[in-house]
């Protein structure tokens, strides 16, 4: 949503009427973003599935895809739990 918004304020001019500190510090933030949820800004629907390489390092995005039911596929080694 955010990232949606500052899109638009630098489509419709708003960046044109700020001060230049303060859309320095917007582009940052959109640069950021882009860079941390890029891939996923135009997803309309949860994903059929994830897929994870090291559930032990991915422990967040397995709790999340349990929680809301997603189908999870990962490769695991001889020191992870295949639970």
């Amino acid at each position: 949503a955010r990232l949606n918004q500052l899109y638009k304020f630098e489509e419709d001019g708003t960046f044109d009427r700020l001060p230049k500190k303060e859309v320095l510090a917007l582009k940052k933030e959109i640069a950021n973003l882009e860079k941390n949820l890029g891939g996923i800004k135009n997803m309309t629907q949860l994903p059929a599935a994830v897929f994870i390489v090291d559930p032990r390092k991915e422990r967040n995005a397995v709790a999340e895809a349990k929680k809301l039911g997603i189908p999870i596929v990962a490769i695991v080694d001889t020191n992870c739990d295949p639970d």
